[in-house]
């Protein structure tokens, strides 16, 4: 029962969905969302109608195809949590449905076929979000997209060596963060009051969700707006302080501290406060 961004919405009148096109049990979403307190769950027998991408994957355009059903059967106010699968990994070119054409590649990555797979896939992500957009730009309600990638795919080494220009032996602390970079986008079917950010980590960019929405954010919320001025994005594997510099946990810093405190804070947040004379 921790506070989510569930939570937060279902207290102004939201409904709450999340969508996932694939087994429901996939880390436990089936009781994960359920706890969380998402009023509809919708997976994979939601989508037996359409065909596959390759293997059991379903494609953006008809997950997309799902969540604008949703808005339009809908009168009241929506959070949509949507989980896509299309790009999953592996990529086996072999097993792509045939109605989908590979992207054509040039002779300096034509031998790595996992690539091909993927840029085969994320071109048809994106005339499906370019699809989506088009579709939410005619909805008359105001509407808020977001967005964002949870981790790079995972494709031939030898070719990642090449387009980071660099072996992960001898990368610097900012070409390493540069692994765990993923894009993200905010866009709405009307003028947004704020821009940005540019950068940002997860941890963060729920609150920039909630205060385009008009969300008042509790006191945990204002805390981490207020943190993500001095760092902006913070991950398992290392920070960004404002100027873009990157450090790693095992350094101590000046921003050390301030993270310590973020940390105590996290704990009592999930935990509570210690006991009494303990």
């Amino acid at each position: 029962h921790v506070p989510t961004l569930v939570s937060a919405l279902k207290s102004y009148g939201y409904k709450t969905i999340a969508m996932h096109p694939a087994n429901p049990t996939n880390y436990g979403r089936q009781s994960v969302y359920q706890e969380m307190g998402f009023d509809e769950f919708y997976s994979f027998d939601d989508y037996a109608q359409y065909d596959k991408v390759f293997l059991d994957r379903t494609a953006d355009i008809d997950d997309y195809r799902e969540i604008l059903k949703v808005i339009e059967q809908e009168d009241e106010p929506l959070f949509i949590f949507n989980v896509t699968i299309q790009n999953h990994g592996g990529y086996t070119l072999s097993t792509l449905n045939p109605k989908y054409e590979l992207v054509h590649v040039d002779e300096s990555i034509a031998g790595y076929e996992d690539v091909q797979m993927y840029l085969t896939l994320i071109n048809e992500s994106n005339k499906a979000l370019q699809y989506l957009i088009e579709q939410l730009q005619e909805i008359s309600k105001p509407v808020i997209l977001c967005m964002f990638g949870d981790h790079q795919p995972s494709v031939e080494q030898e070719f990642l060596d090449k387009a980071y220009g660099v072996a992960q032996a001898d990368m610097t602390m900012e070409q390493y963060m540069d692994k765990y970079r993923t894009p993200f986008v905010i866009w709405a079917n009307y003028p947004l009051e704020e821009e940005g950010p540019e950068e940002t980590s997860l941890n963060f960019l729920g609150q920039y969700l909630l205060r385009y929405a008009g969300i008042e954010p509790d006191p945990y919320g204002q805390f981490l707006w207020s943190f993500q001025q001095t760092i902006p994005a913070l991950t398992f594997v290392g920070y960004t302080d404002g100027l873009g510099n990157a450090y790693s946990h095992l350094e101590d810093t000046v921003y050390t501290g301030k993270i310590e405190d973020y940390q105590r804070l996290q704990y009592v947040r999930l935990f509570g406060g210690p006991e009494e004379g303990s």
